[in-house]
């Protein structure tokens, strides 16, 4: 977003980690104050939301992203920490969406949110999220999206991260050894080696990519 007409929550704190992680002033950023832009969004509930015409797309990973960029500075506002808990299902996991009627775990979102929740120091929601998980590896080490069938790379990166990050070292290995088997070696074409594949169907450029 432009920062006037529209702001983008998920999107501005990306932006914010990644200016963070690579040691580059988020206050100064392209003429922009990233976090100044970013607690603007925050609301009176906690929850980082998108200000659009065109509505408010963000989610468990707007709201993930926001509080890890944040607990890198002064520290995440206490009330949007308290609101990401606050969406941990029944099962210990934690749904993509808020405030939908039936509260539904997803691999990817849980896996985004523990490691925000523990970047906050929040370590008993955070481990129902982590056993969540856990629930969900399959014996190859791999996660499956929801609504999908097969494990792939992307939720089972974001499932290796929570658990590096928690140091469940046993859990974090077999992830990786997963997302090896995904490895293009030398067997295929010389320019797609060492990209993982999505899944176990085969190598494409535009889903390695992703």
């Amino acid at each position: 977003g432009n920062g006037k007409t529209s702001s983008f929550a998920g999107a501005t704190a990306k932006v914010l980690l990644a200016a963070e992680v690579r040691g580059v002033n988020p206050v100064r950023f392209g003429g922009v104050n990233l976090p100044a832009r970013l607690a603007r969004l925050l609301t009176p509930s906690g929850r980082f939301s998108d200000d659009s015409k065109f509505g408010d797309f963000s989610n468990a990973f707007s709201q993930a992203l926001a509080i890890i960029a944040l607990s890198r500075r002064s520290g995440a506002p206490a009330t949007a920490v308290r609101f990401l808990a606050g969406s941990e299902c029944k099962n210990g996991g934690f749904p993509l969406d808020f405030g939908q009627k039936a509260c539904a775990s997803d691999p990817d979102a849980t896996a985004v949110d523990v490691q925000a929740l523990l970047a906050a120091g929040r370590r008993g929601p955070a481990g129902r999220g982590l056993r969540w998980l856990a629930s969900r590896q399959r014996r190859n080490g791999g996660f499956v999206a929801s609504g999908g069938k097969l494990a792939n790379a992307n939720t089972t990166g974001l499932a290796g991260e929570a658990f590096a990050a928690a140091r469940w070292s046993r859990r974090a290995a077999r992830a990786d050894r997963f997302l090896l088997s995904l490895q293009v070696g030398c067997a295929g074409k010389a320019a797609d080696r060492g990209a993982l594949a999505f899944d176990k169907s085969g190598f494409t450029a535009t889903t390695a990519i992703a």
